[in-house]
């Protein structure tokens, strides 16, 4: 019989642990990674949406809706430097306070990644990479009632 001392398998597991400890690290922060740029893509796509509900009652202005999308993102407590957001009539593409009734606009949203990047993948992305949502929504703008003639007499 051949005994082995439990001092030499203690020091096997530290190296096997050492050994392991760069892979589940990478792991940890990649899932942390995805998961903050899953948070931000949907604080988008909501900012976003909110803005073309807005945009779609007629009653501001394309600079007005720019202002409620970026605060929605301001918020929910990012960083808005480098955001665009671009506020279109694809109907008539006039300014959306003067859209006529049922209208098509649009809102459209991109977001550097480099600002909501917390690891180090941030560094090698290219800084063109971005983040984007779009909503398409149509005017509720109400239409004239039509003004009817006084009912006959008698």
């Amino acid at each position: 019989m051949v005994r082995t001392s439990t001092r030499a398998r203690r020091a096997v597991a530290a190296v096997e642990f050492a050994a392991v400890l760069p892979a589940i690290m990478i792991l940890l922060v990649g899932i942390v990674e995805v998961g903050r740029l899953i948070e931000f893509q949907q604080v988008l796509s909501n900012a976003t949406r909110e803005g073309g509900r807005q945009a779609a009652t007629g009653q501001m202005t394309n600079a007005q809706v720019q202002q409620v999308v970026i605060q929605y993102v301001q918020a929910a407590g990012f960083n808005t430097t480098g955001m665009t957001v671009t506020v279109t009539d694809l109907t008539s593409g006039v300014e959306v306070s003067q859209a006529n009734y049922l209208d098509r606009l649009q809102v459209s949203s991109t977001y550097p990644y480099s600002n909501v990047s917390w690891s180090a993948l941030g560094l090698i992305m290219p800084n063109s990479f971005t983040i984007s949502a779009q909503v398409q929504w149509m005017t509720v703008v109400d239409k004239p009632f039509p003004i009817f003639p006084d009912p006959p007499v008698g």
